[in-house]
């Protein structure tokens, strides 16, 4: 799997180049700047089509990943996921609890695991982890996601912190076109890691119970575009871990 995901980024970044220098010999262009912005967009087409395919890491948000090693932020309580955690007001939630976002939109989980220092280096006691939509717009499998998983909660353990598995949130069937391709996987998802907090001494929250259906996922209210969360529905998640933000 590996080795097929390296060749296909291989072919996608040749196409994207030759495509630019293919239109610059057919149609024998002069103006090197024309040939040159032709090459670039082979080239970042080629990117955002290897990067959708979850074969090369996140490049977004570089201000933010840069200030996480800049700043180094010890906390009690580090928030671990995607652009759902990044959005959320952690600090207004919990004004008095030292707690640190570590949320980096369009984050999957193989790339929290590239940048684990940065988490590891708050020093929390506790750590809540939520993340899986990105990997599955990425063409990821469950078992990936899953493994992945693993691997965080693994080195967060070894830190000495406990750690929170936080349910994948489900998305809204009405208001996101992948998402009925989407909920089995998150439903799969949950699961197991459900079952792998039983064995594993993590503590694993359910923050899609009280504000999904079976048939909707994600209901309408708590969601913003489908996916990301509105502040009703960041008062739900709110409610549901405070127990565990203030618990021992």
């Amino acid at each position: 799997m590996r080795r097929a995901k390296t060749v296909f980024l291989f072919l996608a970044l040749v196409a994207g180049f030759a495509a630019g220098h293919f239109t610059a010999d057919v149609s024998a262009i002069r103006d090197v700047t024309a040939v040159r912005w032709l090459q670039e967009s082979g080239l970042s087409a080629a990117r955002g089509i290897s990067r959708a395919r979850g074969l090369v890491s996140n490049e977004a948000h570089p201000e933010r990943r840069g200030q996480f090693d800049l700043f180094p932020r010890h906390g009690d309580v580090v928030m671990v996921g995607d652009s759902i955690t990044q959005a959320g007001m952690w600090d207004d939630m919990f004004p008095d609890v030292r707690i640190v976002n570590r949320g980096l939109g369009s984050d999957r989980t193989d790339d929290v695991l590239g940048r684990m220092s940065s988490i590891l280096n708050v020093r929390a006691r506790k750590a809540f982890v939520m993340l899986g939509v990105n990997d599955f717009s990425a063409g990821r499998t469950v078992s990936e996601v899953f493994n992945d998983y693993v691997q965080i909660v693994g080195m967060l353990k070894s830190t000495g912190a406990s750690v929170v598995i936080q349910s994948t949130i489900e998305c809204n069937v009405e208001s996101f076109g992948l998402c009925e391709e989407f909920l089995p996987k998150i439903r799969e998802l949950n699961s197991r890691l459900s079952e792998y907090s039983l064995r594993s001494n993590v503590t694993f929250v359910d923050i899609n119970a009280g504000i999904t259906s079976p048939r909707e996922g994600l209901l309408a209210p708590f969601t913003s575009d489908g996916v990301h969360l509105s502040a009703k529905g960041y008062n739900h998640w709110r409610e549901k871990i405070s127990p565990l933000v203030y618990g021992r």
